[in-house]
């Protein structure tokens, strides 16, 4: 695992909650889709004759269309099952870390504060925040690999 890719874990755990909620929203509006696709009848024209049933090619594409809905969504639980993995991951590391350290993590990624607002609130320079941030993706790089 590479430095940019422990930052972007830490993010996804800071942002679980947010992440979750965006791809339930998108498994809701895709059913919505569905719903719609199972409803679909084909045209109907007036002083055309017409059967009471959908055409077999348009029920053909509804069917397709479903199906291909019904993949997204097994795409997004799984990519939900992923972010529930890594936030439990990261939650079981962190239970390794010192106060300051978990202070660090918290205020970073999960109440998103800039390194001044940091180093105030767990009274270290810039500078100590930095090192101390670097030597938690240094243990979260060693962390994942031992996993």
């Amino acid at each position: 695992m590479t430095r940019e890719q422990a930052v972007n874990r830490l993010k996804s755990w800071g942002n679980y909650i947010t992440i979750i909620t965006g791809l339930q929203e998108d498994i809701i509006e895709i059913r919505k889709t569905i719903e719609y696709n199972r409803g679909v009848r084909a045209l109907k024209l007036d002083g055309i004759p017409h059967g009471s049933v959908p055409s077999k090619p348009t029920e053909d594409k509804a069917v397709k269309n479903i199906d291909c809905y019904e993949e997204e969504i097994s795409e997004i639980e799984n990519q939900i099952r992923a972010v529930k993995g890594n936030k439990e991951e990261i939650d079981k590391f962190a239970e390794e870390l010192d106060e300051t350290e978990k202070s660090l993590l918290r205020y970073r990624y999960m109440r998103r504060k800039n390194w001044d607002a940091i180093s105030m609130r767990i009274h270290l320079s810039d500078r100590q925040c930095y090192r101390v941030h670097n030597k938690i993706l240094r243990r979260l790089i060693s962390y994942s690999e031992a996993e």
